[in-house]
């Protein structure tokens, strides 16, 4: 019913343009069951069918190539040729038996769904062993929802937010947390695969918990970063006898000398109040005149960008500042240090200052973009060069994760009415 008030508005707004809009149902063809999850391409964009097997899509002109897609079913293709603003295509797909070429296989990109529906679009989501925890929300109730479901998609178990959601955050300890406007809440999961929410204590978990970023036996690495400070240092805190050592500073060199320069450019007056509040809160006087002048809401201020990654025991911090990979023993000695280039690309604006680690197998890629496209580049550890790249088949994709070799991410089609849903593609590399 939902789906024909969609079509009825749709149609209602189009009416005096040029567009059409294609809806209908996919069926198997010897079942007559609803096939759900099928690709529906068009215009060089794609949508798929929900859980019902029904679908529609608004297209630019009145005559056009639509193809239908599933694994395990024969590819489809139907040509539109109208002058009416909607027509019904219903679809009867057939199983396939044709053994492809492997070669064609191992060169052709697959986008598989790991969650949508047309009920609710997923705003952020985190890998629970072989499950995932979703961020939900409605566009109608403005209800925000964590939901666990299984790689069958199936809803297993619902808990409705108190407040408005902001993003999900796994600590170093493991545990996944709703991060809210006014408060924390800790996500656990009984034996019946049953959410639970229980609220935490949010400046104590603010300032304890989410600088630490990961263990190393009775190690506890964590850093003192602040978005707008260009400078940090990286500690080691030891569990054992409760002390603390630095591992690292990491610093912008050009960045931090113009941060101090600020100070200079106040007038007389403001230099004063800058000396008394650096006085009165025990701070250096050119980071409180740096805040007075608010250089670092500048479009030209980039907060400093230098992650610490375990792997394998070994701590491996990536200083795009000092333009190299330093690597730790866990007794925090200094094991090695690689130099690296892949942080200056030709087209400075195509790296997004960013790494994304694989969950599983801890290989390291450097993220681009470059026409709304996103691009894996998988890193070296031993050499830091760049050995493959992988190219996104979706533009303009949201929070990008890896693990086990494929990539997930969110993604709502342009101009489409579907929801936003997660998405993975089998990493290639060439």
């Amino acid at each position: 019913m939902k789906l024909f008030i969609y079509i009825f508005l749709c149609c209602s707004l189009l009416a005096k343009s040029q567009k059409l809009i294609v809806y209908g149902k996919i069926t198997d063809k010897e079942t007559s069951k609803p096939l759900a999850s099928v690709i529906i391409k068009y215009e060089l964009k794609n949508t798929i069918s929900n859980a019902n097997g029904e679908y529609f899509i608004v297209i630019d002109n009145l005559k056009t190539q639509i193809q239908f897609i599933l694994s395990g079913y024969a590819p489809l293709s139907k040509t539109i040729n109208t002058d009416k603003d909607s027509i019904r295509l219903n679809v009867k797909m057939e199983l396939s038996t044709i053994e492809l070429n492997p070669v064609n296989i191992s060169s052709t990109k697959k986008v598989d769904t790991v969650f949508g529906t047309w009920k609710f679009g997923v705003a952020d989501y985190e890998f629970y062993n072989d499950k995932l925890i979703l961020l939900t929300f409605e566009y109608t109730s403005k209800k925000e929802k964590i939901i666990l479901t299984d790689e069958s998609q199936k809803i297993i178990s619902i808990f409705q937010l108190p407040e408005k959601a902001e993003r999900l955050f796994k600590d170093y300890l493991g545990y996944i947390n709703v991060i809210c406007e006014k408060s924390i809440f800790r996500i656990t999961i009984d034996n019946k695969s049953i959410l639970h929410l229980g609220a935490l204590p949010t400046i104590e978990y603010k300032q304890r918990i989410m600088p630490c970023i990961d263990t190393v036996e009775n190690n506890i690495y964590f850093s003192n970063y602040q978005k707008d400070y260009p400078e940090f240092t990286y500690y080691a805190f030891n569990t054992k006898d409760t002390t603390y050592a630095p591992i690292r500073k990491v610093y912008d060199k050009e960045a931090l000398a113009s941060y101090n320069m600020e100070y200079y450019f106040l007038n007389t007056r403001d230099k004063l109040t800058a000396r008394q509040l650096a006085q009165e809160y025990k701070m250096d006087y050119h980071r409180v005149a740096a805040i007075m002048s608010g250089v670092t809401n500048s479009m030209f201020y980039t907060p400093l960008y230098a992650p610490l990654v375990v792997i394998n025991d070994t701590i491996c911090i990536f200083d795009h500042y000092s333009n190299a990979i330093f690597k730790y023993s866990k007794n925090n000695e200094l094991l090695d240090s690689i130099s690296i280039n892949y942080n200056h690309p030709k087209s400075w604006k195509e790296w997004k200052h960013k790494l994304i680690v694989d969950d599983i197998s801890k290989e390291v890629y450097a993220l681009y973009q470059k026409n709304g496209f996103y691009y894996l580049k998988k890193l070296n550890l031993k050499t830091g060069e760049i050995v493959s790249t992988f190219k996104l088949s979706s533009q303009y994709v949201s929070q990008i994760k890896i693990k086990n070799g494929y990539v997930y991410y969110i993604y709502r089609p342009l101009e489409s009415l579907q929801q936003r849903f997660v998405y993975k593609e089998l990493i290639s590399n060439y």
